[in-house]
């Protein structure tokens, strides 16, 4: 618990997602739509389902002691931006009206 206190509270460590949040924003900015084919879309969902289903899959493994410490290490460098890019890529397709497409 002391390491996520520190963790959390030190910005640098929160700049990723404030980042990929940055980018999101000033991607929605423009009024345009950005027109992306049928099988864009399903792949942005597909790597979205995939990806969080796969960081609850390791979270839950490093959390039962169940990993290296390399896969831990590595799970601790990339899981909240990622996690951030797979939130951004929902609030782009909802706000590009992408949500309802035929999967």
């Amino acid at each position: 618990m002391k390491t996520a206190n520190i963790y959390y509270v030190i910005p640098h460590y929160r700049c990723g997602c404030y980042v990929v949040g940055m980018l999101t924003a000033l991607l929605l900015r423009g009024q345009r739509r950005l027109k992306l084919s049928l099988k864009e879309i399903q792949l942005g969902w597909l790597l979205v389902t995939v990806g969080l289903i796969f960081a609850y899959g390791i979270s839950l493994m490093t959390h039962l002691n169940h990993t290296s410490s390399f896969n831990m290490a590595l799970f601790s460098a990339v899981a909240t931006s990622l996690f951030c890019c797979f939130f951004a890529w929902i609030i782009f397709a909802r706000e590009q009206g992408h949500e309802s497409k035929k999967i």
